[in-house]
């Protein structure tokens, strides 16, 4: 009897222990993980492309929404256009911009463009689903193949986390 009563605590904590394990790792596995919101980006992007072009953006806009999101920022999504002499708006604080260039068009070409255009260049990100290109005061910092994660990540990093009055 007493040892049908130990049999019986072993397996109940042995059940407990186990179950809890596989709760937290169940847990960890939906947590919104860098690797996880990219992921959701590549899906939502596969199903974008049978809309046609204007559709790509939104993924994009998507995943740039969850970082801003994690690091407590709020994005402001205006049309990118050269400067105007218009008084910019107070109320937003603009710490980054991005711009999505046209699938077929060669991105580097429509950023240098777009730098002699006058566009801002303190902080921003172009892209155009298959690469993307970072310029952060006037020098580019990065230039990516959007299909490497790991990549894309610290790309989104430097972009979201960019702060224009700390100094090299």
């Amino acid at each position: 009897m007493l040892a049908n009563l130990i049999l019986a605590v072993f397996w109940a904590v042995f059940i407990i222990y186990i179950g809890s394990n596989i709760y937290l790792n169940i847990r960890a596995e939906y947590k919104n993980t860098p690797r996880r919101r990219i992921r959701r980006y590549y899906q939502e992007l596969e199903q974008a492309s049978n809309y046609g072009e204007a559709a790509l953006q939104v993924p994009f806009q998507n995943l740039l929404y969850d970082y801003a999101k994690e690091y407590g920022l709020k994005l402001h999504l205006t049309r990118l256009a050269p400067p105007t002499d218009a008084p910019p708006n107070p109320l937003h604080k603009i710490t980054g911009q991005w711009e999505s260039i046209s699938l077929f068009a060669d991105l580097s070409h429509e950023v240098n463009q777009r730098m002699m255009a006058g566009y801002p260049r303190q902080n921003i990100l172009f892209e155009n689903t298959h690469t993307a290109l970072l310029v952060q005061n006037g020098q580019k910092v990065a230039y990516i193949d959007m299909n490497d994660w790991k990549k894309l990540h610290q790309l989104l990093l430097k972009f979201v986390q960019f702060n224009p009055h700390q100094k090299k």
